[in-house]
């Protein structure tokens, strides 16, 4: 038990680090296939953290 919340905390941290980082990098990129991309990791890390049900992906 003390194992799932853990878990459920550590995914619910690295998806708000990982949306953080791909926000930075998206702030300072030129090239739009490489923005295009940056979005898209963007969303589905918002889309993680806004569902946290789905955290067991």
């Amino acid at each position: 038990m003390k194992i799932d919340i853990f878990m459920s905390k550590w995914k619910m941290e690295w998806h708000f680090f990982r949306l953080r980082y791909h926000e930075l990098i998206l702030k300072d990129c030129l090239d739009y296939q490489m923005k295009s991309k940056i979005q898209q990791k963007i969303y589905y890390h918002k889309m993680k953290l806004e569902d946290p049900s789905e955290q067991s992906n």
